[in-house]
């Protein structure tokens, strides 16, 4: 059994970079289009089933029956309260999706066993597979790798490079988290050298605003805070980031500038995420899953009338207005993890999502883990602002490795 779960736990890294796979039309599509859910599900089923045979019974923690007990009870409420129907779609079964979805992505954090001692392998070979994707797809173009193919159910239709991601913005964020948790565990500053410029290469290369705004960002912020950096060091590392953020700003600020002008991308994200903070304050306790698609229908026109009076016609709502009693629910969310949640569950998963940051922040911080206090980091930020999380697994991985430091680091030598 232990050959076994090394084998499942090497699949559920190694295939993180693989998230547009054909597997969403099967079946069992529903569970996501990244294969790590597979594995992912087998061992937490080995590890139920093992709690379950050990002669103790299966233990879990209060926080945790509270939590799922909280999420079940909001649920059901907003079922009844809304209705079991919302944009021609089911919304028990949404329920159920979101469910699974969001627990295939928490619970490998707390349930899975990260102290094997090929995990630095495994992390590099994840890597260097979504190095190859790039390679392969974008820089050379084999046709049988892009759309169509097992690897990818879309179209890439912005045409930026993806490699074996949906698009350039999960790219992005699956590059950078494996770039930074294999810095972490290389022993030469060459090794570590590499996988930072390699996933910065990448990043650039992809045309993602949001991951080279977020890793500027989080690089600025390590420079400032983190502890054990030797000056001379901090004061070069500022000096770079200075250089590239003026090279970056304003490529960054055009685009940005255009995308709102000539496109609706950017006014739909912040018009849903507008709705959510709408919708929490109508609703502090959240909405639970199934209110997600009703929410949109009653308050995406307000947050919208706000916006519009705050930018003065800036913005084109007419994507995000669309929305509003649509008959099909396909690519209506926030677009990022914190807001779609903080849409669900309201004030409640606001302090436990700032509790549970600032202990593992707090924590790298003060143990001098540099490149995993900058994974959490960039992953706080990447959550709040610009992807929805779920899916990618690499940070899972980097939240899971951040949640074993800090239970280490807690028990008594």
């Amino acid at each position: 059994m232990k050959t076994i779960k090394e084998f499942l736990f090497f699949l559920t890294i190694a295939l993180i970079p693989f998230q547009d796979t054909s597997l969403q039309n099967l079946p069992i599509g529903f569970l996501g289009a990244a294969p790590s859910f597979i594995p992912i599900s087998l061992l937490l089923l080995i590890i139920f089933v093992e709690w379950m045979t050990n002669g103790q019974g299966l233990q879990l923690s209060r926080s945790l029956v509270y939590i799922v007990g909280y999420i079940f009870i909001i649920t059901v409420v907003y079922l009844v309260l809304f209705g079991t129907r919302s944009h021609g779609t089911s919304l028990i079964f949404k329920s159920f999706n979101l469910s699974i979805l969001t627990g295939l992505m928490v619970l490998p954090i707390f349930f899975l066993d990260y102290d094997s001692h090929r995990l630095p392998q495994y992390i590099y070979a994840a890597f260097l597979i979504a190095v190859a994707g790039v390679v392969l797809i974008d820089l050379l173009g084999w046709e049988s790798l892009g759309s169509g193919s097992f690897f990818h159910f879309h179209e890439n239709r912005n045409m930026r490079p993806r490699g074996f991601s949906l698009e350039s913005s999960t790219l992005s964020a699956t590059i950078i988290t494996l770039g930074l948790l294999s810095a972490h565990y290389a022993r030469t500053w060459m090794a570590k050298a590499i996988f930072l410029l390699g996933a910065l290469l990448i990043t650039f290369y992809s045309d993602s605003k949001g991951g080279m705004i977020i890793i500027l960002l989080t690089a600025a912020i390590v420079s400032l805070s983190a502890a054990g950096m030797k000056t001379r060091f901090k004061i070069l590392f500022i000096g770079i980031i200075i250089i590239a953020a003026f090279f970056s700003i304003t490529m960054l600020e055009t685009r940005l500038v255009s995308d709102i002008d000539l496109y609706t991308s950017t006014s739909t994200r912040t018009g849903l995420m507008a709705t959510s903070v709408v919708t929490m304050f109508y609703n502090p306790l959240g909405v639970g899953f199934s209110g997600f698609l009703p929410a949109i229908n009653k308050y995406a026109p307000l947050a919208v009338d706000y916006l519009s009076r705050a930018a003065g016609g800036t913005f084109n709502f007419t994507e995000l207005l669309s929305y509003v009693g649509a008959d099909s629910d396909i690519n209506i969310s926030t677009k990022t993890f914190f807001f779609d949640n903080l849409l669900y569950f309201g004030f409640p998963f606001l302090v436990i999502f700032i509790l549970f940051h600032r202990k593992l922040l707090v924590f790298l911080r003060k143990d001098n883990s540099l490149y995993l206090y900058a994974a959490v980091l960039f992953s706080l930020v990447a959550l709040t602002t610009y992807v929805g999380g779920v899916g990618i697994y690499s940070f899972a991985l980097v939240y899971g490795l951040a949640f074993r430091e800090v239970g280490q680091g807690n028990r008594p030598a």
